[in-house]
């Protein structure tokens, strides 16, 4: 496990050494940010997937099969990653096959299309152990946050252009947002923010209470 930045590490193991619960001690450390602990989620589903040999690969001729078929093999494959979960249908009769695409290209900072074209195939076919080393990679930089996050706080995702408002690691507000090019890198950060120049802020989070 890597200390948070900042912190001394010869503090950290004698804290450890103290500790009369080691355990409670160490998840005391971790980052407390609902992300974090939603990707050591999806890291432990994702190993699981990895010891049995992975997930099923798409056809790259799926969108060329009868439609019955292609939609027996995508549900199959979209519950294996838990981007589908047929219990959806019972809390929302409507939501469709197309519905879990849309927001498999929306998690996956695809274009949300609808529909299952060559970029969202392509996404779906990445092996487990891709995605397992790219979740290791955005685990270590939630501990070179600090470890408790602010009452209010935003979180910038470069990866999918995306921000969003976290209170008391709620989300509140989910908003798109613009970040560097590869030669003009957006910087990696923890800084205080003194105003917000979204005009219509405050009326984003009373119409979310």
């Amino acid at each position: 496990m890597s200390a948070n930045k900042g912190n001394d590490l010869a503090a950290m193991l004698e804290n450890a050494y103290a500790a009369q619960d080691l355990f409670a001690y160490l998840e005391s450390i971790q980052p407390q940010y609902a992300g974090y602990k939603k990707l050591l989620k999806t890291l432990n589903n994702y190993r699981e997937f990895a010891q049995k040999g992975g997930w099923t690969k798409l056809p790259a001729n799926i969108t060329q099969l009868p439609k019955e078929q292609a939609a027996v093999l995508l549900t199959e494959r979209l519950v294996q990653s838990n981007d589908w979960n047929p219990n959806m249908l019972i809390t929302d009769p409507e939501y469709t096959l197309t519905d879990a695409v849309s927001q498999y290209q929306r998690t996956h900072a695809l274009p949300q299309t609808r529909i299952l074209d060559s970029a969202t195939i392509a996404s779906i076919n990445v092996p487990v152990e891709n995605r397992i080393a790219k979740i290791k990679l955005s685990l270590e930089r939630f501990r070179w946050l600090p470890t408790n996050p602010a009452e209010e706080y935003i979180l910038v995702n470069l990866p999918a252009y995306r921000a969003v408002f976290m209170e008391n690691n709620e989300m509140l507000i989910k908003t798109n947002v613009i970040v560097g090019a590869a030669k003009t890198a957006t910087p990696l950060i923890v800084s205080k923010a003194s105003r917000c120049n979204q005009p219509n802020l405050d009326s984003a989070l009373q119409h979310s209470h």
